[in-house]
């Protein structure tokens, strides 16, 4: 017999993911929450039918709230525009704060968001540094 011992440690991730639809194909995003602060990431190609984060971000971020057992004002939500769901190139992102108003409505009675808003902001290292992955090499901001 073979005495040989082969271990492996699977990557640990940081990062959640979750399933959003909006009318359109199905698509996912990567987040994490740094104390009371969400960042997301849209996960699905860009070449893909599915809505952008920015198209769906009502429907991404109720899925994160559901997913995490929180009411959508526990956390303020950013998104991370990347390569890997946008028309970037690799290493170019941008990083904004989104806003908005809760409220409940229709029938039966769910949260519903209004008055979407989305603010560059600057991207803290700290999430330059987790996301570095799907940033890619040099990051640097999306200028369109």
């Amino acid at each position: 017999m073979n005495d040989l011992i082969c271990s492996f440690e699977p990557a640990i991730s940081p990062f959640k993911t979750v399933n959003y639809c909006d009318g359109a194909c199905p698509g996912y995003v990567i987040y994490i929450i740094i104390g009371g602060d969400c960042i997301f990431s849209g996960n699905t190609s860009h070449k893909m039918h599915t809505k952008s984060t920015v198209q769906a971000a009502e429907a991404v971020i109720t899925a994160i709230a559901r997913q995490e057992g929180a009411d959508v004002n526990q956390f303020t939500f950013f998104d991370l525009k990347t390569q890997r769901s946008y028309r970037r190139e690799p290493g170019q992102y941008s990083f904004s704060r989104i806003s908005f108003n809760a409220i409940l409505a229709g029938y039966p009675l769910e949260i519903q968001l209004r008055d979407i808003t989305w603010k560059q902001v600057d991207c803290p290292e700290e999430v330059l540094s987790l996301f570095a992955e799907h940033i890619g090499p040099n990051p640097r901001k999306y200028i369109p």
